[in-house]
């Protein structure tokens, strides 16, 4: 990503952030350039405005050559990603030069893997193990790494939609749920978990990782017979793979307010979201294992977001009461991409693996949050609950690792936030 060649060392990025200051009310910009080598930041204040034009030159200094700050990494570092320096949340707007786009675009692929449900964990922890790999052994260059997933119906419900899907996941639907009839003749869900990663030969990275990992049979012939994941054959370009997303998204996504839910929307329900911080760390796949094991819990809907300050303060709003320094936790919510889940204890929800509801299926709220997400407070989950999610990746109360429902029949009103904004279903 970060690997082209300058007089003999890695190309200096220059990127257009932008940082809204809430006491004037005003959106400053800045030059912000990024020194691969030794990971070192600086940041010159170019103007004010909501533009996001190439910088110009010169300006103020407002942060000398300094490491780059954990959580932050060098994947944050392109149009669309976030950073936070000097407590300050940065948005990354627009390139800074022509070589930077250069560097960071000219070669990079999309590579996109479709899953069961089931199998998204490992999907993610093993590309992700990849990614650190890559980045340990090449530190100039950023690894492989994931930038968007979406739990899809690929049946759409059935009828029309079924016979939508894109040419780029035909053969996918074909390999994860071949024509089958179950008893009765009651067509199979075809449930599925598109996620999308990004780097340089990224089909070659994907495959091997995934084939590293058991999950894919060696060979390019995964599609001939069923699977539990399929890599996509093609490389995609940044703009393709976005468009993709936004197709399977709007017709096949869960999360559509213009379409009713394909399967019924339980009230029992409770909204994880995995945090910035943790994204950022690549913690992802391990959450996401610890939230599937044991089989008790089933994610139903799942998605990536990108919180501003607006929409992490609302959604947080209900929580103002119960959580100490509320403002830093919006702060934490909107640093960078979160991942939004819809948990449910098996058994509700239809969809894959569904089992029939009984008693046990009252309380998903607070089984959860004791079972697998363990106390708030980082400090007393490492004392009591130590194998945790916050007790094995928080850091503080704030960046805790994950974000769960707290009361009983909130469930819902968190789901809908993300998922059916607008929907009256």
């Amino acid at each position: 990503m970060m690997e082209a060649e300058a007089g003999g060392e890695a190309t200096v990025l220059s990127l257009v952030a932008e940082w809204f200051d809430d006491r004037p009310q005003l959106l400053r910009r800045f030059l912000l350039r990024y020194h691969p080598g030794p990971r070192e930041v600086e940041l010159t204040e170019v103007g004010s405005g909501t533009g996001s034009g190439p910088a110009a030159r010169g300006g103020r200094r407002f942060l000398r050559r300094t490491p780059l700050p954990p959580p932050a990494c060098p994947t944050d570092l392109r149009p669309g990603g976030i950073v936070v320096l000097l407590s300050r949340t940065l948005r990354i707007v627009d390139y800074g030069d022509a070589r930077t786009r250069e560097a960071l675009e000219g070669n990079e692929e999309r590579a996109v893997v479709t899953a069961r449900p089931g199998r998204l964990a490992e999907v993610i922890e093993a590309v992700e193990g990849r990614g650190r790999e890559e980045e340990k052994n090449r530190p100039t260059v950023a690894g492989m790494a994931w930038t968007d997933l979406a739990l899809l119906d690929l049946d759409g419900g059935g009828g029309a939609a079924a016979a939508a899907v894109p040419p780029a996941l035909a053969e996918a639907r074909r390999s994860l749920y071949p024509a089958r009839a179950l008893g009765g003749g009651e067509a199979a869900a075809e449930e599925a978990v598109v996620v999308v990663f990004r780097g340089r030969g990224s089909i070659g990275t994907a495959r091997e990782a995934l084939e590293g990992a058991g999950l894919l049979r060696g060979g390019r012939k995964e599609e001939e017979t069923e699977t539990e994941v399929h890599c996509c054959g093609t490389a995609m370009g940044a703009a393709e793979a976005e468009r993709l997303v936004l197709e399977l998204r709007c017709q096949f996504s869960r999360r559509s307010a213009s379409r009713p839910p394909p399967h019924p929307h339980p009230s029992n329900c409770t909204c994880v979201i995995v945090k910035p911080h943790a994204v950022k760390e690549g913690l992802v796949g391990q959450i996401l294992r610890s939230v599937q094991a044991g089989g008790r819990y089933r994610i139903v809907r799942a998605a990536t977001e990108t919180l501003d300050r607006d929409a992490a303060a609302e959604f947080l709003a209900a929580y103002r009461a119960a959580v100490p320094a509320l403002r830093s936790t919006v702060e934490e919510m909107c640093s960078g991409p979160v991942v939004v889940l819809e948990v449910v204890l098996r058994g509700t929800g239809g969809g894959e693996s569904s089992i029939a509801p009984s008693s046990s299926s009252s309380g998903v709220v607070e089984s959860f949050r004791g079972e697998v997400a363990g106390p708030w407070d980082v400090e007393v989950a490492r004392r009591l609950r130590p194998d945790s999610i916050r007790g094995r990746f928080g850091v503080d109360n704030h960046r805790n690792a994950i974000h769960c429902t707290d009361l009983e029949g909130d469930g819902r009103r968190e789901v809908d936030f993300f998922f059916f904004r607008g929907d009256d279903a």
